[in-house]
């Protein structure tokens, strides 16, 4: 019995090791971009494996994954806890986002959750004109539109309370795939406001068309105060390259103090990942960030409160 276990959790902790510092090729290889987005499922196997050696009384693989599992939660921690003063003032504006799937056919249900939580945005991706139809029908107080729909996933919807003083469907790579860009009215201000989904990155090609159009939407965005860049990016937060974008921003990552908040796949909670975001100029005050129960589609919707 001790002899398989032995076998199992050396097993276990090399391949988990092989794959973890594959992670750091992610730059450069789609796969291991892929592979990076498990980071919590990676602690866990850690953390078996260390309770593992614990049992075998393996001194020197005690001290080699206790220093893996220290630096995943480093990587992690930092999600919970932030310095910034959350401030609720009176002007506050909340914004309504989730990937719809174009499969999916509860409309009523996520209906129901968008006026439960009472947005004054509402950006929703892989709209076809079913999804359309319904949420101008169910929504119709929202009387600022923008939408593209499509059926091969890669629809777009933005509908607003707020005035929408200008909009357009911009492209930004090589396939192409729509943005909505649309500069709403807030008082004496306005938000720059971009609505994406990127390519899935399962082949080179589209790995490579996924970065350039984040990099594209960042360098669009860079001298605009007041943005928010919202959408499935098809990368998490511990992707290299989406952090190699994030650094070359002006922009910061709306979950951070609120916790990774993983969004897909719903119909496989123990595999969470954080694909969806919300990223926003560092001036704005986020208030509240949370996602909400499913409604049939493989993400969660997620729902933030800010000021400008």
């Amino acid at each position: 019995m001790k002899k398989m276990l032995t076998y199992l959790f050396y097993s276990i902790f090399i391949i988990g090791c092989v794959l973890f510092i594959g992670t750091f090729l992610g730059n450069y290889f789609w796969f291991f971009d892929l592979i990076s987005h498990f980071r919590i499922q990676a602690l866990f196997v850690f953390i078996l494996t260390l309770f593992g050696f614990i049992f075998l009384n393996d001194k020197k693989f005690i001290i080699i994954n206790t220093a893996i599992v220290f630096y995943i939660l480093i990587s992690i921690i930092p999600f919970y806890f932030s310095n910034e003063k959350r401030i609720k003032p009176n002007n506050n504006l909340k914004l309504f986002y989730t990937n719809v799937l174009t499969s999916n056919q509860n409309f009523g249900t996520l209906t129901n959750l968008i006026q439960q939580e009472n947005p004054d945005i509402i950006g929703l991706i892989e709209v076809n004109k079913d999804w359309e139809s319904h949420i101008h029908c169910d929504l119709d107080e929202y009387k600022y539109i923008v939408s593209l729909p499509r059926d091969d996933n890669f629809g777009v919807l933005l509908l607003s309370k707020k005035e929408i003083l200008y909009s357009e469907i911009k492209y930004f790579c090589s396939y192409e795939i729509p943005t909505i860009y649309a500069c709403v009215k807030s008082g004496n201000d306005s938000i720059h406001f971009i609505l994406t989904h990127t390519i899935p990155p399962t082949s080179s090609y589209d790995f490579i068309q996924r970065n350039l159009q984040l990099e594209n939407i960042n360098k669009f965005v860079k001298h605009q105060s007041n943005s928010i860049i919202v959408g499935d990016f098809n990368c998490s937060s511990f992707s290299q390259n989406y952090n190699r974008i994030l650094k070359k921003s002006d922009l910061k990552d709306s979950r951070i103090g609120f916790g990774l908040q993983p969004s897909w796949p719903t119909w496989a909670p123990i595999f969470y990942v954080t694909l969806d975001h919300i990223l926003v100029s560092k001036n704005i005050n986020i208030i509240d960030r949370k996602t909400l129960s499913g409604f049939g589609s493989d993400h969660l919707p997620i729902v933030m409160e800010f000021s400008l």
